[in-house]
């Protein structure tokens, strides 16, 4: 019986040590360069949600001004709302409360290429929102709309 350990042994083929280092930090490095994008990735989804909740939320809250009769629009002067991630209204303390937005009313704006001259049968509504913890930072966002009054219809 003739036994070969050695040569069963140079049989063997698998990576050396220093392949295996080797290959461990490319993987390494690959796997710090994609967490090194997480934070800009996840800033940018914020960014575009908030875009997106801000022109749901402007739809909530001029619905709810067109609704009201012309002549008593000015009473949302100085009104807040509050809403949370989904763009529903919520109470102020509400614990899911993570949007603010204040209201602006101007009676008669004067538009631009008017000469100067406010348009009575207009409402101009400018609604500021701002995200809860960042009132600090001045970060907001400001969006302006007109309301007109209500045409009447003369009969002959």
């Amino acid at each position: 019986m003739n036994i070969r350990f050695k040569d069963s042994i140079r049989e063997i083929r698998a990576f050396t040590l220093v392949e295996t280092v080797l290959a461990i930090g490319i993987v390494s490095f690959a796997f710090v360069a994609i967490l090194g994008m997480l934070p800009c990735g996840l800033q940018v989804f914020r960014k575009a949600m908030d875009t997106s909740m801000e022109g749901q939320m402007v739809q909530h809250i001029v619905g709810r001004i067109s609704q009201t009769p012309y002549a008593e629009i000015s009473q949302y002067e100085g009104n807040s709302f509050w809403f949370d991630d989904a763009g529903n209204f919520v109470s102020e303390r509400s614990p899911g409360c993570i949007y603010s937005a204040s209201i602006a009313i101007t009676p008669q704006p004067v538009l631009p290429g008017s000469g100067g001259r406010a348009d009575g049968g207009l409402t101009g509504v400018t609604i500021t929102f701002r995200r809860m913890g960042e009132a600090a930072t001045g970060a907001s966002k400001t969006f302006v709309t007109y309301i007109a009054a209500k045409s009447r219809v003369v009969a002959n």
